[in-house]
């Protein structure tokens, strides 16, 4: 058997990770359990092992993996967490940076918006329901995986993972001169993964801009609602400028040389066939050339537009994604020696239709 917890970064994906690992050590059969966000990593380790059983956590799965859950007809849960409190959970416990843990929860959403539609067989299992606080859960998972245990071993399980007794084991690993990214091999757990437990901790210590931004590029992937209602927008406080001031929550971008005025976010998208809307505006005529870039540096959609005070003000791109797993970005540059001002109002996506999957691609192990 393959089970993959597939989750969002702080999402109790390894609480869900432990608990299976517990039911399959139940069955009393060879496991072994490891992080693999690539199928090579699977597959490196069942090289060493005569495991007849696989647990995985990963926060991002490649395009292999996911074509190997498809034939393999492995058993996936999904576990999500509303990306803002996602944010603040990883800056408090392991003091990443926001840009990098973004980055992360980027890539993560474009997993599951793929998983979500690609494998309807999974159980998901969403934060913001105190899942992992519910003896109940562990029965479900056990059920989902056609695992058969005694009630009393799901009571026991339940209160090995329980926040006093995961608490325990992590100040321990502290002890032991752990650092923050540093993980018990076994089980996963690092020092410091135990926070709070708080839903909705954003309210009172993001701004509304950026929680209107972080809902606009993330919920609609994290639901895979994202073919349906068409709301992921970059807003465009998750770019990099060359020049810019804030001005009624656009960006004003000045330049008296050619340059490129803005670029990013570097996030993440399914395959698929994508539309993209640069919103912009200009009070003089501003000859610019907008691009959508993969992280290959290949141009994915490329536009020479002159925006002016008459004009609309919205490029539209078409593009097309084959590797979810690749970063994208959106750039402007000006084309023009004289000086101009722009203003940048972000990029709104749209889906626009699937790819053949033989256009997907697939990199060699």
């Amino acid at each position: 058997m393959i089970a993959v917890v597939l989750g969002m970064p702080g999402s109790a994906s390894t609480w869900i990770f432990n608990v299976v690992r517990e039911l399959v050590a139940g069955r009393g059969e060879p496991a072994v359990s490891l992080y693999a966000d690539r199928a090579q990593d699977l597959l490196t380790e069942l090289g060493t092992t005569d495991a007849r059983h696989v647990v995985i956590k990963a926060h991002s799965l490649d395009p292999q993996w996911l074509a190997l859950l498809r034939v393999s007809g492995g058993h996936l849960i999904v576990s999500t967490r509303d990306p803002r409190d996602s944010l603040l959970s990883m800056q408090d416990r392991f003091g990443h940076a926001a840009q990098d843990v973004t980055r992360q929860i980027a890539l993560s959403v474009a997993s599951i918006a793929v998983v979500r539609s690609d494998v309807p067989r999974h159980l998901h299992l969403a934060y913001e329901t105190r899942f992992a606080r519910r003896k109940s859960t562990i029965g479900e998972i056990a059920a989902f995986l056609s695992i058969e245990r005694d009630p009393s071993d799901y009571a026991a399980i339940f209160e090995k993972l329980k926040v006093a007794s995961v608490r325990s084991h992590t100040a321990s690993l502290a002890e032991l001169g752990y650092e923050p990214d540093w993980f018990d091999p076994a089980t996963h757990w690092h020092p410091n993964h135990v926070g709070d437990g708080r839903v909705r901790k954003w309210t009172d210590r993001l701004s509304a801009q950026a929680s209107e931004a972080y809902c606009e590029a993330f919920a609609a992937l994290s639901k895979g609602e994202y073919r349906q209602d068409g709301s992921i927008r970059w807003q465009p406080e998750l770019f990099s400028y060359h020049d810019a001031a804030d001005a009624d929550g656009a960006r004003s971008l000045t330049a008296a040389e050619p340059a490129c005025l803005v670029f990013g976010p570097y996030f993440y998208l399914p395959p698929g066939r994508w539309r993209a809307s640069v919103a912009l505006e200009a009070d003089t005529v501003a000859p610019l050339r907008v691009e959508i870039v993969s992280e290959t540096r290949v141009v994915l959609a490329m536009r020479q537009v002159t925006i002016s005070s008459a004009s609309d003000g919205t490029c539209v791109l078409d593009f097309e994604v084959a590797d979810h797993t690749l970063p994208l970005e959106a750039r402007v540059h000006a084309m023009t020696s004289d000086p101009l001002t722009v203003r940048f109002g972000g990029v709104g996506l749209e889906w626009i239709g699937p790819l053949p999957r033989a256009q997907r691609v697939a990199r060699p192990l």
